[in-house]
């Protein structure tokens, strides 16, 4: 059994709530421990923000003159600090984005991987020396391909890298859908420029207090899954997840870049779409490496999923997979 299946089997697939073409499937754990089964000690990790918001973590370039894929974190807390894939950073020489999940040690510095999500932008003319967070993360079709790119490079290389050149791609394609100016082709540009158009998803999807994880699904298509440890750590990432899902949604929700026009629902997939979605994961063939800070770096891929994921002494910090795209 993968580790997957492992934290995936005591997992209940909860009423699905609607917000246009965007669904959102609740999973909640049926299962007594509220850690997913890792050390008492688990509960003690900070989100990146809280703990940036404190002045008790600093991420910064690796030296004056920076490094595209490699960013240094210093945390000075006295508990892990836990970066979710997909985490935006904003400043320094340029925006990046986390190549993928990470829990850091207290008193740890630790340069971590990273990719640039601004092309256009290789100064500190526009931001101080160091970096802050946002409330956007990468959506949710760039962090699969960014996924694959990860998953490929540890089985070929031992890298954490992803494609820089294809993660460009994807958000220029994205800047054009929306017709959006970002003078720096920065990806924040694209969600300040769709910002009142995510409100009501926003609004709308929002998890219930017992809710470790959630399914999305796009236009009656089930896209993929983020599943935390406890309900505190979904709670604190659910907004920056929904915006990463809706980002992509709106494209064919409000005719941004689908000729039929809409704004309808186009159907919640059932409950047992959901159910098969999760199940392929189960029998995937998995990579376990070291992790990058604390715990173990999960991989598994099949033709039709691909799954990433950090756990931590049978603790699932968190895990995500995506549908490969047709």
């Amino acid at each position: 059994m993968n580790q997957f299946a492992h934290h995936l089997q005591h997992t209940a697939i909860g009423d699905p709530i609607a917000s246009g073409n965007l669904v959102m499937f609740p999973l909640y754990r049926d299962e007594p421990h509220p850690n997913g089964g890792g050390p008492a000690q688990y509960a003690d990790p900070l989100c990146f923000d809280d703990a940036l918001e404190k002045e008790w973590v600093s991420v910064t370039e690796v030296d004056e003159d920076g490094s595209v894929p490699t960013l240094l974190l210093d945390n000075r807390a006295a508990q892990p600090v836990f970066l979710l894939d997909g985490e935006q950073l904003i400043g320094a020489m340029q925006n990046r984005t986390v190549n993928l999940s990470l829990l850091i040690a207290a008193g740890a510095k630790t340069e971590i991987p990273v990719s640039c999500v601004e092309a256009g932008r290789w100064s500190r003319s526009r931001n101080s020396r160091g970096f802050r967070g946002s409330r956007f993360m990468h959506f949710s079709r760039g962090r699969r391909d960014k996924m694959a790119q990860v998953n490929a490079n540890l089985r070929e290389r031992r890298s954490r890298r992803a494609d820089q050149g294809q993660v460009w791609n994807r958000i220029d394609e994205k800047r054009a859908a929306f017709a959006a100016e970002a003078p720096t082709a920065a990806m924040d540009d694209i969600y300040a420029h769709a910002a009142p158009r995510l409100g009501d998803y926003e609004r709308d999807l929002k998890p219930s207090p017992k809710q470790v994880g959630a399914v999305f699904a796009i236009d009656g298509k089930v896209s993929g899954f983020d599943l935390f440890a406890d309900a505190g750590h979904c709670a604190k990432y659910f907004p920056k997840l929904v915006g990463s899902y809706a980002l992509d949604a709106l494209e064919t929700a409000d005719g941004v870049a689908d000729e039929s026009g809409g704004g309808d629902e186009r159907g919640t997939p059932a409950r047992e779409q959901v159910r098969v979605f999760l199940a392929r994961f189960d029998g995937a063939s998995e990579a376990v490496h070291d992790a990058i800070g604390l715990g173990q770096d999960v991989r598994v891929e099949t033709e039709e999923v691909i799954g990433a994921g950090l756990v931590w002494e049978d603790a699932c910090v968190h895990l995500a997979g995506f549908v490969k795209e047709a």
